[in-house]
C-alpha cells in the first residue's frame, strides 16, 4: 500500500530526466498525475495525498546523481 511517506520518497528520488533547468523545479504534470491516480486507488486519502505532494521540487543534485548512475 502507498503511504505519505512513500510518496515522498519516491517523489524525491525518481529516476527520470531532467525537464527543467532552474533549481527546484516542478516535477512534470503527467508523471505528477500518475503517482496521484495509483495512491488514490491505493486508498491513500485526497488530504494527505494533496498535502505531500504539494511541494514537491526536483533537487538538482540527486537527479544529476540518478543520471550518471553505473
Amino acid at each position: 500500500m502507498i503511504t505519505r511517506r512513500l510518496l515522498c520518497a519516491g517523489a524525491a528520488l525518481a529516476p527520470f530526466p531532467v525537464l527543467a533547468q532552474e533549481s527546484g523545479a516542478r516535477f512534470p504534470a503527467a508523471w505528477l498525475d500518475g503517482i496521484r491516480q495509483e495512491a488514490l486507488r491505493a486508498g491513500v486519502d485526497r488530504a494527505t495525498l494533496d498535502a505531500a505532494l504539494a511541494d514537491i521540487r526536483e533537487v538538482p543534485k540527486v537527479m544529476e546523481q540518478a543520471r550518471n548512475q553505473p
